[in-house]
């Protein structure tokens, strides 16, 4: 409010909100596929003598675009959940 107060457009007021909220989501993206990419590299560790007996050659993994585009895709969604969420606290 006090930003308003002084001449702030309702853009520049909302946007830090929807810069954290994608910031944090790509944060929270970016972990999920380390933390993915760390159980399926102990996964198949474990079970690589198991593998090929089901026919397998070893587990599927993301490629680089995948991770690029779910990173890309985290942070379009924090920021629109930001936004809904500024909405809904602006109309109150």
């Amino acid at each position: 409010e006090v930003m308003r107060f002084i001449g702030a457009t309702d853009g520049y007021v909302r946007m830090p909100f929807l810069i954290e909220g994608a910031f944090e989501s790509a944060l929270a993206m970016g972990l999920a596929l380390a933390i993915l990419s760390a159980s399926m590299g102990r996964l198949e560790g474990a079970f690589g003598d198991v593998l090929p007996l089901i026919g397998l050659h070893g587990l599927a993994r993301l490629s680089g675009a995948a991770v690029v585009a779910l990173l890309v895709c985290g942070c379009a969604a924090g920021a629109v959940g930001a936004g809904l969420s500024l909405r809904r606290i602006e109309e109150v």
